[in-house]
């Protein structure tokens, strides 16, 4: 009763040991029996086990709730939860029910995995129950809470309530870092149910602390000032969010080493993206970047990005209300962060346009503002449309790149800015291109809900390796092909085909390509007529084809040069004596300054120096916790983790078991295959026959998006860290693409 004492509201309860249950039942049984004025108990597990490793044990050990207070149910419950144990010292705990609960959840005062300074609340507040999430099964919602935050910073007085509760009993117990249960019933009043200690904090970085309350201002200052407003740019704010347009958390992973990120900002998002847009007739842009570092993870800049999809010579005052609407329907709606062009933007005129416009952004436009809007779109559509526009003007400029490639040889560090140049010119800015194209396929295939059969290159790569399997093709052949694709394939860590010899340990089946009927009685004539558009059926359904296929078969095309520009940083790093973890930690124009000017010390001195600052940099960086949205300065010290809203692909239902690809790459046949993010680098897994596919990160057109479609394989693109956490560690689950849901089907540890 030492809490109650010291003012905390702790349910009535009593305890005792598995071995004193097991030696005398009696006994305790009477115990409870001091409980009687309560007509529901909850017999919870409190184990020595749980998080006293890296590992949190969420449920391993079971709890019981509203058991009826009788010896009988009592006795069940309780054997219930002992045989979930595995000591004798490991207690039992029979306590008075919370009723009528409106939130509950843990709390640690530290996060688990390396004690970074933020309290770490998950919590479910729609079951009512006080189990769902250390039970292992809810998923929950979780925040982080910089441990200095203000109560300024809050939006929510639960949260703040339980934070309140957490620092009542840090004082109490001298600051020991604790896992606390919680819960609030509809009043708001918060019980204590358990509280221990972490013994993982054993394991900690001991300068976490330091490292964040050091940066944290800054970064907070950083993100209001680009949530000022913005020259040159419409819109009175901004969302900083790792999946939206040009989806960095997919393409570089969501914590990304400095030459992955610089090479992806070089080649794309620092000027790359807006000069695609501005030449296929979207507006012009200062010269502003795309992705903004923050705390070491890449942003996308929204408002940046929906400036870009704004059409050319559209009325300024109707710009600045369409980007204002985008933004505030975004930060309403975080689960379409990976969805943009689908569920906030209107990047092209679509079937129903004003309609769809009207019930996403009702009283936004006048109707004269909503007519000009509508034009200026038709307009942009029927030039983007055009079979021989810039469609085709970006496969010329790609294939010259493949030509560039079959006569050029540039291996030496001093080469690295023309690849570069040539990537730029020839590859990544007609992908953009290519790409934007793409999108607009898919949206009207979305809209009319035909998905269209396109074999696209990654088809082919997947017929040629089962030709090697049968000895029809090389293995020399195939990698003078393909051998420059690499899972990651920014990352001069990830390993390329060529060296990974494993890929051709697949047996000879594979996924089948899916049949897609009705394409031949397809009929959209009169559609495009209304809509303005002057394009048939059957030039759509071509302009769709080439579209998909050039998006992919540029991106194949561009990584060769990118291979070539990472091979050759690994080729120097190892005349100087570093390792590929080493050279990692550089920037591109770490490299480039090479060829820019002398060196004042010894090259090796200076770039291990360099390579020393950057890890402490990246090592530091990674105690911050951030969200994959940032709306305000706010959300660096109350961090909330978003629910992410999975891309369900195909319409079937398959049940199987799970294998994270970050640990084994095996045995996948028959199984449901889980990656963090994914490119064409793994495309392998589809010369497997896998049951289906679960990523972390990836929008409703990514990579993989298209890989599924293609091979009508239930995938469920994008589910949110929480979730794909959740399923990596499950045994079996069902994918439900029909029902868009993923079922767990077995307990979990």
């Amino acid at each position: 009763m030492f809490l109650k004492q010291k003012g905390f509201s702790v349910p009535d309860l009593v305890y005792f040991t598995a071995k004193e249950w097991q030696n005398t039942p009696k006994n305790c049984l009477q115990n409870i029996h001091n409980l009687n004025k309560y007509k529901n108990l909850a017999v919870r597990s409190s184990s020595l086990l749980e998080d006293s490793t890296q590992e949190s044990f969420a449920g391993a050990f079971h709890s019981v709730l509203n058991v009826l207070f009788n010896d009988k149910d009592l006795s069940i419950a309780i054997a219930d939860v002992v045989n979930s144990l595995k000591k004798e010292d490991d207690q039992i705990i029979i306590q008075e029910m919370v009723e009528n609960v409106s939130m509950s959840g843990v709390l640690m005062t530290r996060t688990l995995d390396d004690g970074s300074p933020y309290y770490c609340v998950n919590y479910d507040d729609f079951s009512g129950q006080t189990n769902s999430i250390t039970n292992g099964k809810g998923i929950g919602k979780t925040v982080y809470i910089y441990r200095k935050a203000t109560p300024e910073d809050f939006v929510s007085n639960r949260i703040l309530s339980v934070i309140e509760l957490a620092k009542l009993l840090e004082k109490t117990f001298d600051g020991l870092p604790l896992d606390i249960e919680f819960a609030l019933d509809e009043n708001s009043e918060i019980y204590l149910l358990q509280a221990r200690t972490i013994a993982a904090a054993k394991n900690w970085n001991k300068n976490s602390d330091n490292y964040v309350e050091q940066r944290i201002e800054h970064v907070a200052d950083f993100v209001h000032q680009l949530t000022l407003p913005r020259r040159g740019l419409f819109g009175k704010k901004t969302t900083l969010g790792v999946m939206p347009d040009w989806n960095p958390a997919e393409m570089i992973g969501p914590f990304p080493k400095p030459l992955a990120l610089s090479l992806y900002r070089e080649l794309i998002t620092q000027n790359i993206w807006r000069l695609a847009r501005e030449s296929m007739g979207y507006q012009v842009l200062p010269q502003i970047e795309l992705m903004v570092n923050v705390a070491g993870r890449p942003y996308i800049d929204t408002r940046a990005s929906f400036n870009s999809f704004l059409p050319k010579g559209l009325n300024p005052v109707i710009c600045e209300k369409l980007v204002n609407a985008w933004l505030k329907r975004l930060d309403e709606n975080p689960q379409f962060h990976d969805k943009i062009e689908f569920e906030i933007v209107h990047t092209v005129l679509e079937p129903n346009f004003e309609e769809k416009f009207q019930n996403r952004y009702p009283d936004t436009l006048n109707s004269y503002e909503l007519e000009e809007y509508k034009i200026r779109l038709t307009d942009l559509t029927k030039n983007i449309m055009l079979l021989h526009g810039s469609l085709s003007e970006a496969m010329q400029k790609i294939e010259k790149l493949r030509y560039i490639q079959e006569y050029e040889n540039k291996q030496e560090v001093g080469d690295i800015a023309d690849l570069i140049e040539e990537c730029r010119l020839f590859g990544t800015l007609p992908f953009a291109v290519l790409a934007r194209h793409a999108f607009v396929a898919k949206i009207w295939l979305k809209a009319i809900g035909v998905n269209i059969p396109v074999r696209t290159i990654s088809g082919k790569i997947t017929d040629d390796l089962h030709k090697v399997i049968r000895g029809e093709l090389s293995k020399e052949k195939f990698m003078n092909e393909y051998g420059h694709l690499r899972p990651g394939m920014y990352d001069i860590l990830s390993k390329p085909y060529r060296e990974r010899p494993e890929i051709f340990d697949v047996s000879a089946s594979m996924n089948a390509n899916a049949h897609h009927k009705g394409l031949s009685d397809l009929n959209l004539d009169s559609l495009f007529a209304e809509c303005g558009l002057l394009i048939s059926t059957k030039q759509f359904i071509e302009y769709a084809e080439r579209a998909i296929y050039a998006r992919e078969y540029a991106k194949f095309i561009f990584s060769k040069h990118l291979d070539n520009i990472l091979n050759i940083i690994k080729s120097w790093g190892e005349k100087m004596g570093f390792e590929p973890s080493e050279l990692a930690m550089l920037s591109i124009s770490d490299i480039l300054s090479l060829n820019f000017s002398p060196l004042y010390s010894y090259n090796k001195d200076f770039f291990k120096k360099r390579i020393e600052e950057k890890q402490n940099d990246y090592e530091a960086m990674r105690s911050f916790k951030l969200s994959y949205l940032i709306r305000s300065p706010k959300d660096v010290y109350v961090v909330p983790q978003h629910k992410s809203e999975p891309n369900y692909i195909s319409s079937k239902k398959v049940k199987g078991k799970t294998v994270d690809l970050s640990y084994d790459y095996e045995n996948i046949n028959g199984y449901i295959v889980c990656i963090e993010n994914a490119d064409p680098g793994y495309d392998w897994i589809f010369a497997h026959k896998i049951a289906g596919l679960i990523t972390c990160y990836g929008g409703a057109n990514s990579h993989m998006a298209i890989r599924c479609a293609e091979y009508d394989l239930p995938a469920a693109i994008g589910c949110g860290e929480r979730l794909f956490q959740m399923v990596c560690n499950a045994k079996t689950i069902t994918l439900d693409c029909v029902e868009k849901a993923i079922v767990f089907e077995e307990k979990f540890l």
